[in-house]
């Protein structure tokens, strides 16, 4: 960005018969009992944002010198350039994440206040870091360079490790005549949807509805649920039977063709590629009736005096 520049005022206080040195240069000695005071403005001059560090030291006429105080002087938006920080996944289920972007050439770069790059000529960076609990995880990154540092760039990754809830199914019939059919249930709002391991959608709501190709027999649904963070719940299975084919039923004919007038027994003969005790009969066009049995053969008693005369 253009250069801008500001004058700040500083002033320091050290001890008599010594000198005062700033970022190593002498500016300042005092002697006799007059108050040791120095006052000066410092200007800084920086291209877009950042601190500028001062160290400030005094010798006694021994050669002594005190220990460094340092100070920081931070410059409206002038100083150096922030880091670029690529896309981070979040949220995420892994406790580590490695952070790359890009930087000013002879920078390093900060985190948290601490050097984590030293300053290089490179213009991209890369980093490991841990996330150190469940939830949401705060990072701050600079750039910095002998003298300065940049503004702060905030980043924040979620670590979630939690699975969602399985998904719930509403009821469903246990056998179809149908090869497509809808399924149902709730779940968690903003998961994936998986059936049969494949994705289907993202809930929208906390309602989700499905339409499954059914091949003849029987079908298995498992039907799961994947967070954002990649995290997927426990499958709930749908058992559903495609029953295609109708059911048989054979008569013996010994009777067929003769008059009768109370009641006789029909020997019949059934068959189902379901299951037998799911089926029904019916005489002519009366009413719809289970099978008395689940076993193949089984005898049907006829009333005569129940029907007109005709035949059954």
């Amino acid at each position: 960005g253009a250069s801008e520049s500001s004058s700040v005022p500083m002033k320091v206080s050290y001890d008599q018969d010594t000198t005062l040195y700033l970022n190593g240069k002498e500016v300042a000695s005092c002697e006799g009992e007059q108050a040791c005071i120095w006052e000066e403005k410092v200007t800084l001059s920086q291209t877009s944002g950042g601190a500028k560090q001062f160290r400030l030291t005094s010798k006694d006429c021994a050669g002594n010198e005190s220990d460094v105080t340092e100070a920081k002087i931070y410059f409206g938006d002038a100083g150096l350039i922030p880091p670029e920080i690529f896309p981070v996944y979040s949220p995420t289920n892994i406790n580590t994440q490695k952070i790359s972007g890009n930087k000013d050439p002879k920078t390093g770069i900060l985190l948290n206040g601490k050097e984590i790059i030293p300053i290089n000529a490179e213009q991209t960076f890369e980093y490991i870091v841990n996330l150190e609990k469940e939830g949401t995880n705060s990072f701050q990154f600079q750039a910095f360079n002998t003298e300065l540092e940049s503004k702060v760039v905030n980043i924040t990754i979620v670590l979630d490790t939690t699975a969602p809830t399985a998904p719930k199914i509403d009821l469903y019939p246990q056998v179809v005549n149908e090869n497509v059919f809808q399924l149902s249930g709730t779940g968690e709002k903003g998961a994936t949807l998986k059936v049969n391991n494949i994705t289907d959608s993202v809930l929208q709501t906390t309602a989700w509805s499905v339409f499954v190709n059914m091949v003849p027999g029987e079908n298995q649904f498992h039907f799961t649920l994947v967070d954002p963070a990649e995290n997927e719940s426990q499958a709930t299975i749908a058992k559903i039977y495609y029953d295609n084919e109708v059911p048989v039923i054979s008569v013996d004919k010994t009777l067929d063709g003769k008059w009768i007038q109370d009641s006789v027994i029909i020997l019949v003969t059934a068959d189902d590629n379901y299951k037998l005790d799911t089926v029904e009969h019916r005489i002519n066009a009366g009413a719809w009736q289970k099978l008395s049995k689940t076993a193949t053969e089984y005898q049907l008693q006829i009333d005569s005096t129940t029907y007109l005369d005709g035949d059954v």
